[in-house]
């Protein structure tokens, strides 16, 4: 009984991780999850000097994490690829 529900868990996180592939492949989902990025606090500070406020951005950021770690993405790497790209929009 307990190697079934493994099994169905299993499935269950597959299918979890298709669906996240699906909603953030492509120019829609990349734009949705840059915003997600900007505005929740992942691409700047958490910290504005008010305790609850602080508390309530890292939710915030920790919510757009999670789907980065889901799509196994690199934080980091994204940064750098949103600095070049807004580099070369600043050379147009």
């Amino acid at each position: 009984m307990a190697q079934k529900r493994e099994v169905s868990l299993a499935k269950r996180n597959v299918a979890r991780l298709d669906a996240y592939k699906t909603v953030f492949s492509g120019p829609a989902g990349e734009a949705v999850l840059y915003d997600l990025m900007s505005n929740h606090h992942v691409l700047s500070s958490t910290f504005d000097g008010n305790v609850r406020n602080t508390i309530f951005k890292e939710g915030e950021r920790n919510v757009v994490l999670r789907i980065l770690k889901v799509l196994n993405m690199d934080v980091a790497a994204i940064k750098e690829r949103i600095k070049q790209n807004e580099s070369a929009i600043i050379d147009e």
